[in-house]
C-alpha cells in the first residue's frame, strides 16, 4: 500500500513539473516573439502614428495574458514545492529531489515589467505623434 501511494505522489509531482517545463517554454518565447514583432512593426510604421496607438492598444490584453499565465505557473509552481517537501519525507527519494534558491527579484517580474514599459513608451510615442485631442477623436471613432 505504501508503494502504491507514494508512486502517486511520484506520477503527480512528475505531472507538475511536466507543466512547469511547458510554461517555461510559453515564458521565454513569448516576451521575445512579442518584442521582435514590435520593433519591427515600428519600424515599418514609424510614419504611421495611428497604427503604432493600435499596437500599443493590441499589446496590452496580449501583456495581461501573458500575466495571468504567469500566475497560473507560479501556482503550479507552488504545488510542485509542496509535493517535493512531501516526497523528501521518503529517504530514498530525498536525494534526487534539487533544492534551489529563490532569486530576487524573479525574471518573470522583470520581463513582465519590461514588455509594460515599452508598450507605455510606445503607447505615449504614438499619442505624442498624434496629438491628444486627434487621439481622442480616433479611439471614439473606433469605439463607435
Amino acid at each position: 500500500m505504501r508503494n502504491r501511494v507514494l508512486e502517486n505522489k511520484i506520477q503527480l509531482y512528475s505531472l507538475l513539473i511536466n507543466q512547469i517545463q511547458k510554461y517555461n517554454t510559453i515564458f521565454w518565447q513569448f516576451p521575445t516573439i512579442l518584442s521582435v514583432a514590435n520593433l519591427v512593426s515600428i519600424v515599418q510604421l514609424k510614419d504611421y502614428p495611428p497604427l503604432l496607438l493600435g499596437l500599443s492598444l493590441l499589446n496590452l490584453p496580449l501583456i495581461f495574458a501573458f500575466y495571468k499565465m504567469r500566475v497560473r505557473q507560479k501556482t503550479i509552481i507552488n504545488r510542485a514545492k509542496a509535493a517535493e517537501k512531501d516526497l523528501l519525507s521518503y529517504r530514498e527519494y530525498s536525494e534526487y529531489i534539487p533544492e534551489f534558491s529563490e532569486a530576487k527579484p524573479e525574471a518573470p517580474k522583470i520581463v513582465l515589467l519590461t514588455l509594460s514599459i515599452m508598450d507605455i513608451i510606445l503607447l505615449v510615442y504614438s499619442i505624442t505623434r498624434i496629438g491628444l485631442l486627434d487621439c481622442l477623436y480616433l479611439l471614439l471613432w473606433l469605439y463607435l
